[in-house]
């Protein structure tokens, strides 16, 4: 994961960001593939 930011915070949050939206994307896929069953 590439993180492009200023200083070492906005590349925390950014960071910590794109892997809850990562996460959130891997769960609603496990959801949709439990529920199309």
């Amino acid at each position: 994961m590439i993180c492009k930011v200023r200083n070492k915070n906005d590349l925390f949050y950014i960071c910590l960001e794109n892997a809850i939206l990562t996460y959130a994307m891997m769960f609603s896929h496990f959801l949709a593939s439990i529920f199309h069953k």
